[in-house]
């Protein structure tokens, strides 16, 4: 069985049944983190090492200690905690988040963390610089500018859109080891605002993943 079904169902109902909705600051691979583990199961995994397995393991095997880490759909902060973890202080982690509450979480641990590597910037990115519809789901993880999303929604607010070239640019220094998307349907958009990233930087690890519905995290 999926280690997340397992979780779903073993372990979640009996955290539902004790333990009250909060957030906390667990510890997990990278550190501490704001999370709350009664949201979904996807929460609960992300703290006990049960989430995307696999992409840690990438994370884990091609960020090295220096390197730089963009993480495109953050949530709650996981990978960039522990990506910030990896590259140490002569790295950078640059991680973009449209959703205010999202963000809200992850500037927290960063503090918790003490992690001066990591740049939040609260915006979405795209294939144009200007502003999108973010559709806001129940639940942190499905939040979304895809427009097929829209039906699912519990409301939607304006957001800032940027092309990760843009960003590159006026960071100046295009240098990117790990790139991660994970924006809930609309990531050919994200793809398409970084041609020059991908076309200039050959050694590149992605980590993308595409769905066509939205998961429960």
């Amino acid at each position: 069985m999926n280690p997340i079904k397992r979780i779903a169902k073993t372990v979640y109902p009996v955290v539902m049944k004790l333990v009250p909705s909060k957030h906390r600051a667990p510890k997990f691979s990278g550190g501490r983190i704001y999370i709350d583990i009664t949201e979904s199961p996807m929460m609960l995994a992300r703290v006990i090492g049960k989430y995307e397995v696999e992409k840690h393991k990438a994370l884990n095997t091609y960020l090295k200690s220096g390197g730089t880490f963009v993480d495109v759909g953050v949530n709650k902060g996981d990978f960039s905690l522990r990506a910030a973890r990896i590259v140490g202080e002569a790295g950078r982690v640059m991680a973009f988040e449209p959703a205010p509450d999202n963000c809200e979480w992850i500037r927290r641990s960063i503090g918790l963390n003490d992690y001066d590597n990591i740049v939040l910037h609260e915006m979405a990115l795209s294939d144009a610089d200007g502003t999108a519809t973010l559709f806001i789901s129940n639940t942190s993880g499905w939040h979304s500018l895809a427009e097929e999303r829209k039906a699912a929604s519990r409301g939607e607010i304006e957001v800032q859109t940027r092309k990760l070239d843009t960003i590159m640019a006026e960071s100046g220094d295009s240098r990117i080891d790990v790139l991660k998307i994970d924006v809930e349907g609309a990531e050919m958009s994200v793809l398409r605002g970084a041609e020059a990233a991908l076309s200039s930087n050959h050694d590149m690890t992605c980590l993308l993943y595409t769905s066509p519905s939205p998961r429960d995290e």
